[in-house]
């Protein structure tokens, strides 16, 4: 399913947060594990999709992420 990057992450002072857990590419990140925006987590600059959209399988509250637009 297709998901905005705020339903999943929050951008607050300069940090990156995910709200829900996330996995991609086998590695994963839970909420309250901030990151720098500009910093590569998971192999992924995320701060390149903060206004775009992710392709998400949503299975047991994890949101496995696909790809990103």
């Amino acid at each position: 399913m297709k998901v905005s990057f705020s339903e999943i992450f929050d951008v607050v002072e300069g940090n990156i947060n995910p709200k829900v857990p996330v996995t991609y590419n086998g590695s994963g990140l839970n909420p309250g594990q901030s990151f720098a925006l500009g910093e590569t987590v998971m192999g992924i600059d995320f701060s390149q999709y903060t206004n775009g959209y992710l392709e998400v399988i949503k299975e047991d509250g994890i949101y496995h992420i696909q790809s990103f637009y």
